[in-house]
């Protein structure tokens, strides 16, 4: 049971957010968790709620769930005992909902809100040694928890897995000169259930090298698919303070680096020629659709350039899966995996002398680049390549 005190020791982001961007499938458009929910031997959590628009109030749902990943019966003061609460935001209000003092062990689980409107929150845990505050935590497939098991010192971190499929998930201590020295795969880890939560201190997960260590980092890593949300505290003396969860590790990013524009150049390379590359995406946080607008000008298979581009496809944990069709490039796939790997696929071209056109590359929150190749009828090929630099956020 993590932080049980012990006395020793309207949108527009770029196509390339929507790896991290894609949130679990819930039945209302928004949800924001809270990987800690802590009542019992002595404990009262309070979740502060708030609505961040002033015009529209918020409608949603407080769900509270046991470690296991099962709904957790909670009582709420003035709501009375359930694992679900109806809740009404006012237009730019807030809603406290307070666990009432119970005896017994300390019970730990996560909980989240999920409303029509974006919200944010406070969770604010009650204890015989203070008090302390942390916000809501984003979905992420990587993050890393800053380290601290020295002179008195440990870290704790609770991670829950806010999706709707089982994940597993990988820990790596990593010394503060970047050298990844152990790695672990915690058993309570792998798998962690859907709306599961593991609540620990860094030296509870199995290392053998994190103790007495006032430097480096845990990284916390996904096996495969999926998010998790994650935060840390640190304890000193029977005290905690909160502490610092930085997502994004591995050359992965997270939203917040990714909501950007990107333009740039393409070129082709066999027959010197070039034009601009323009793109974009509209995010519909209701339906979960993404709809990717490319604008390419200059000479685009020897005529001029083409109108603009759509694709539309659904945001999963998994990445994206686009499609479209043009008149330029015939029916198109665009994919996008979590490790910024990207394809667009033209199969069938409508020109009478191309036959495909295929673009690979890779993203990142600063460029993204790619190659690409284009077949003829007749046979042979030409080759270009395309990069994109960000325009800001």
């Amino acid at each position: 049971m993590l932080f049980r005190v012990r006395s020793a020791g309207h949108w527009r982001v770029t196509l390339f957010a929507l790896a991290v961007l894609a949130a679990p499938a819930v039945a209302r458009a928004h949800t924001i968790v809270f990987p800690q929910l802590v009542t019992g031997g002595g404990y009262i959590s309070t979740v502060t709620l708030v609505n961040t628009n002033y015009s529209v109030p918020v409608v949603g749902e407080l769900l509270i769930y046991n470690q296991n990943g099962t709904p957790r019966v909670t009582v709420i003061e003035g709501r009375g005992a359930a694992s679900r609460f109806d809740v009404t935001i006012p237009p730019g209000g807030t809603v406290v909902l307070t666990t009432t003092e119970v005896g017994g062990s300390a019970v730990s689980g996560m909980a989240k809100f999920s409303s029509d409107y974006t919200t944010g929150g406070v969770v604010r845990f009650q204890f015989s040694g203070g008090q302390v505050g942390v916000l809501n935590t984003p979905f992420q497939p990587f993050a890393t928890l800053v380290l601290n098991t020295s002179d008195g010192n440990d870290t704790g971190v609770a991670i829950c897995n806010p999706g709707l499929d089982s994940l597993n998930l990988r820990l790596a201590y990593v010394d503060e000169t970047g050298k990844t020295v152990e790695t672990v795969d915690p058993p309570d880890l792998n798998p962690l259930p859907s709306n599961g939560q593991v609540a620990k201190f860094a030296t509870q997960f199995g290392f053998t090298q994190v103790a007495n260590r006032s430097k480096g980092s845990i990284q916390i890593q996904t096996k495969g698919t999926g998010v998790f949300s994650a935060f840390a505290l640190l304890l000193r003396d029977g005290m905690l303070s909160s502490t610092a969860v930085v997502p994004g590790v591995s050359g992965k990013s997270t939203i917040e680096e990714l909501s950007a524009g990107y333009t740039g150049t393409w070129r082709n390379t066999t027959f010197n020629s070039e034009g601009n590359a323009n793109l974009t995406l509209g995010y519909d946080d209701t339906s979960l659709l993404a709809v990717i607008n490319l604008e390419l000008t200059g000479n685009v298979f020897g005529s001029t350039a083409p109108p603009a581009t759509t694709l539309v496809g659904p945001l999963k944990l998994t990445g994206l899966n686009a499609t479209g069709t043009s008149p330029v490039f015939g029916p198109m796939t665009l994919t996008l995996t979590i490790d910024g790997d990207w394809t667009f696929t033209a199969d069938n071209v409508t020109s009478g002398t191309i036959a495909t056109f295929r673009i690979t590359g890779t993203a990142r929150p600063d460029k993204i680049t790619g190659n690409y190749t284009v077949t003829f009828r007749g046979g042979g090929s030409a080759s270009g390549t395309v990069t994109m630099n960000t325009t800001g956020r």
